[in-house]
């Protein structure tokens, strides 16, 4: 395999950030198609999860310990029930009746109301989104500069509201207002509107839309009187409100357990790639271990996806694992005849006859963004031809020697389903850094790439898209979701985690081009990162109707013994009172979290904070069960193996007493402190484990260690239970003002502080030298302090842990900075951590977003003192987004 070869897997690095909009409608749309969905005749008991979630939450899974009757008795109700499902039609007509449509009109027509924003008038609602839009006028006295006095005004705004009472609710929409002309068009009144709505700001329009004298005078329409509105809206799928994508679409979504949309959106795809899918239905996986099995795990998400109607929880699975999996059976060869290209690379002499040919198979085409205005230039530029002269000329053999020679590539075959990789990240070698590349890149529904066969043949290059994954953020952070039509007929839809909606072509297409793109000059942070296509002729082979009776008979009765087993356990546990909630910690919270020690990621991820704005995971459990039992579900939930894959820590939080005197305030309350204690006794019941009382329905914790790449492989750290503490690390960068999550360590009682650091150094890949000196801070609990962190002197260094941390036990977290003292003549260098700390006093967290995209999305953080003029602000903005410091304004947000 060549450079080329990228396997469809999620270790793609490669995340796009762009600025894009909207364009006109795509001539593509379709009358919609009609799907069909299973359901359940346990349905309603499926809605009684015993899962606390809080966007990122963990499904309360199988539990291995079932009587023999229980057992039997599921098993009878397999034999009864497997085979009973209905087909429901789900149907698209976009229509005035469709509550899920993505636009509407409101035609209003009204009286010039009263004076007073309290005296206004409103249309008839149009239901959109499942929202309710009217249209509010009324009248408004403004200053005229030019005449120095008030006139009056005629304002227009538009409003949404959901149809139920939800916290948090919020939904963009793009709105054009007319303003009718009696007998001339050409003078109509237009305005337009970019915004998200939400439950701060659910209006939004213009309070001086048109002098209330012109009205009178040319907008007044006979015989009634009235002045008539249009209003064209045309809005997103909202966010945080109860949204039925299978009753709207026929489709489920898969729910995001913590950064997993990357692999959410690519696996969306693959699902409608419906010959694949077909394929791993038929893998052999009746002896596999449903902990360790990915086939045997695909597919239970495929079949979940084709037959539930509820949001389904899955991540990593890599298409190399299913094609070893195929091997030796009859559907080996699958993955390879469905993604595997063929292209030649060429060396030709030009002044003799010699040619150098070298075939290459791919998976998918990575194509160039930078300098490259679609898909047919990029695929010029890959293609393009390398003229090897002077000193570059070609070696062709003893017999013709060094000559002048033309070196290129031309595709001998493309595959049924073609992926294209954008590459709209490029390595900035003055900033040492990733940038994203905002350029606009178009891309076509029809693809013909007979330009670019060796032999063309029409037939075989001739492509419809069917997914287009789509990233918004910048290179370090963001989202993930993809825009799949599904039956290639134009008829589009948007998998955004669990929420799965209908969209206009144009929102799948154009508004992901990336670049600069409506009138009005509004940019996007988003754009599209990967294009599948499905070639024309093969159309009806990759997207093959799958029926039940093409999946295997003892699949279906595993997964449906499988969910009728889960649905047991909850049933017992809704029966019991004796409940606690057990909040699972992983280091995924401390990269979120960036300054938060362990209490603190406790106390503000706690379901005793509902507004809190991080991620928790709960599972629920009964405090006189076995933690074995509780351990075997987690790992089940997890998708890993409990002896070999985490160890489980216990979170022990208890108060302290520290009295403490500061200037005129005396302290004496108590504070909260956590540490970690390893669990290796899953004999005990939970009750018994936990170093304080247990209370009903009171929240534990517990840490799971997972495993870290070292040395090549995934693995555990070393760990003598004995005499190890588990040590949570961070490091401050000086550069840049920051601290960085760098994980957590297993260290010796007995080894000294300074042999730690180094360890630590070495792991991150910090030069040591005798130059070298350490920073050091270690949380403590303290009184009006904003970080609990506190200086370790450098003497302390050769001491033991046990010795020189105060407590020295497992889940301290410490933060340390790594000086060169050779360079501390640069200013920026020589800002050490302790800088960082009192200068946290006098700094405010600034949230950098683009106001033209009005989605409110966060491009950047910049962490400035208050003292920071606005100048100096403008300038470190150009700086991060490589944009002319002229041509930038910025302001204070509303919110």
């Amino acid at each position: 395999m060549s450079s080329i070869k990228r396997t469809l897997s999620v270790d793609d690095n490669s995340i796009t950030i762009d600025i894009n909009n909207e364009q006109s409608t795509s001539s593509n749309d379709s009358p919609g198609s009609k799907k069909l969905r299973r359901t359940s005749v346990n349905s309603e008991n499926e809605e009684q999860t015993q899962i606390i979630e809080q966007e990122n939450g963990i499904n309360n899974g199988h539990s291995t310990n079932q009587s023999d009757t229980e057992e039997q008795e599921i098993s009878n109700n397999i034999e009864e029930n497997s085979s009973d499902c209905s087909m429901i039609l789900a149907d698209f007509d976009n229509g005035k009746d469709d509550i899920f449509r993505y636009d509407g009109n409101i035609i209003f027509h009204t009286h010039i109301p009263p004076q007073g924003r309290y005296a206004q008038v409103s249309s008839e609602p149009s239901i959109i989104r499942t929202f309710a839009w009217t249209l509010s006028a009324f009248l408004q006295l403004v200053y005229d500069n030019s005449q120095h006095t008030h006139t009056e005004s005629f304002s227009l705004f538009l409003k949404c509201e959901p149809d139920k009472k939800y916290h948090g609710w919020s939904i963009f929409a793009k709105a054009e207002l007319t303003l009718l002309h009696p007998t001339n068009p050409n003078k109509n009144v237009v305005r337009k509107i970019n915004h998200l709505f939400n439950v701060r700001s659910n209006d939004w329009g213009f309070r001086q839309f048109k002098p209330l004298k012109e009205i009178y005078s040319e907008y007044i329409h006979s015989p009634d009187n009235t002045i008539r509105i249009e209003a064209k809206i045309h809005a997103d799928p909202p966010r945080n409100v109860e949204w039925d994508s299978k009753g709207q679409t026929g489709f489920v979504g898969l729910r995001n357990i913590g950064a997993t949309c990357y692999m959410n959106s690519f696996l969306q795809t693959i699902y409608f790639t419906k010959k694949l899918r077909k394929a791993v239905y038929t893998l052999p996986t009746d002896s596999d271990d449903q902990l360790h099995s990915i086939p045997l795990a695909l597919q239970k998400l495929f079949y979940d996806l084709q037959f539930t109607d509820r949001p389904i929880k899955f991540c990593r699975v890599l298409l190399d694992k299913l094609e070893s999996k195929m091997e030796g059976t009859t559907m080996e060869g699958v993955i390879p005849s469905l993604f595997q290209g063929q292209y030649v690379q060429y060396v030709r002499c030009t002044n003799v006859y010699h040619e150098s040919r070298v075939q290459q198979t791919f998976y998918d085409v990575p194509l160039q963004i930078r300098n490259n205005a679609n898909i047919i230039e990029s695929f010029r530029d890959f293609c393009k031809t390398e003229i090897l002269t002077g000193e570059n000329l070609y070696d062709a053999g003893n017999i013709h020697g060094l000559q002048e020679a033309e070196k290129g590539v031309k595709f001998q075959h493309f595959p049924p389903v073609l992926c294209l990789h954008l590459l709209r990240f490029e390595y900035d070698y003055n900033l040492s850094q990733n940038r994203k590349i905002n350029d606009s890149y178009s891309f076509d529904y029809h693809l013909d790439l007979s330009e670019f066969l060796e032999k063309p043949n029409c037939s075989l290059c001739s492509y419809k898209l069917l997914s287009i994954l789509v990233h918004s953020g910048d290179n370090s952070s963001g989202h993930y979701v993809s825009f799949i039509n599904p039956e290639l007929d134009g008829q589009w839809f948007k998998f955004d985690d669990d929420v799965v909606a209908r969209v206009a072509p144009s929102d799948a297409m154009e508004r992901n081009f990336g670049g600069i793109q409506d009138d009005d000059g509004s940019m996007y942070n988003t754009s599209a990162y990967m294009l599948v296509y499905i070639r024309e002729d093969c159309q009806k082979d990759v997207l093959c109707d799958i029926n039940l009776e093409d999946i295997p008979e003892n699949l279906i009765k595993r997964f449906d013994y499988e969910k009728k087993l889960c649905l047991k356990r909850r049933e017992n546990m809704s029966d019991n009172d004796e409940l606690v909630y057990i909040q699972i910690i992983l280091n995924t919270d401390f990269y979120i979290q960036q300054t938060a020690c362990l209490t603190e990621i406790i106390y503000y991820n706690s379901i005793d904070f509902p507004n809190n704005k991080f991620y928790s995971r709960y599972i629920k459990a009964r405090n006189s069960e076995l933690f074995s039992i509780f351990a075997q579900r987690l790992a089940y939930e997890m998708g890993v193996n409990l002896n070999e894959d985490i160890r489980i820590w216990l979170v022990n939080t208890h108060k302290i007493n520290i009295n403490h005197q500061n200037h005129n305030h005396y302290h004496s309350q108590s504070l909260l402190t956590s540490t970690l204690i390893y669990c290796d006794d899953y004999n005990k019941k939970i009750i018994d484990l936990f170093q304080h009382k247990i209370s009903n329905r009171q929240i534990l914790s517990i840490f799971v260690e997972q495993k870290l790449f070292l040395n090549g492989v995934y693995q555990l750290l070393p760990f003598d239970k004995n005499d190890d503490i588990l040590i949570f690390v961070r490091l401050y960068d000086s550069r840049d003002e920051s601290l960085l999550y760098i994980g957590h360590f297993l260290f010796s009682k007995k080894q000294s502080l300074q042999k730690c650091l180094n360890d630590i150094a070495l792991h991150i890949k910090k030069p040591i030298s005798l130059s070298t000196k350490f920073n050091v801070h270690q949380s403590t609990p303290k009184h009006n302090q904003i970080y609990q962190y506190e200086f370790i002197q450098s003497s302390n260094f050769d001491l033991p842990l046990s010795q020189a941390l105060h407590p020295c036990l497992s889940g301290v977290s410490i933060i340390i900075q790594i000086l060169d003292m050779n360079q501390t003549h640069n200013e920026k260098c020589s800002l050490t951590l302790d800088d960082y700390f009192q200068n946290l006093f006098s700094r405010q967290e600034f949230h950098v977003c683009n106001r033209d995209n009005l989605r409110n999305e966060c491009l950047f953080k910049l962490y400035l003192p208050l003292e920071t003029s606005i100048k100096e602000v403008i300038r470190l903005i150009a700086e991060r987004i490589n944009y002319p410091e002229q041509q930038i304004i910025i302001q204070k947000s509303s919110k």
